[in-house]
């Protein structure tokens, strides 16, 4: 038996539990259902973007369309900035376009 399951069967016996510190943990990352709409949300208002929440890493990635100029990935702490990151890399694009040759 795994160290943590013995803790938690040894916890519900005794009636303590570490709610309070795994529920900290929780709030900082989002649940799969969630992180999934979240994410289609993001490529509705990043047209051709991949977006996706990393579970392993705990940050939102960007991944631009192919043949697109910016050839990286990017990443954020926060949809929020993942989403500005990908507008100001779009801002600059059009910056980019516009440019006498």
């Amino acid at each position: 038996m795994a160290t943590g399951e013995a803790h938690r069967i040894a916890s519900r016996r005794n009636g303590t539990t570490n709610d309070h510190l795994s529920a900290s943990r929780i709030e900082t990352r989002p649940r799969p259902m969630s992180a999934g709409r979240v994410a289609r949300s993001l490529m509705r208002d990043c047209p051709g973007w991949l977006c996706w929440y990393g579970r392993a890493t705990r940050v939102w990635w960007g991944m631009p369309p192919s043949g697109y100029w910016y050839p990286w990935l990017i990443e954020a702490a926060t949809p929020d900035e993942l989403a500005d990151r990908v507008r100001q890399i779009r801002a600059a694009d059009q910056h980019i376009s516009h440019r006498p040759r």
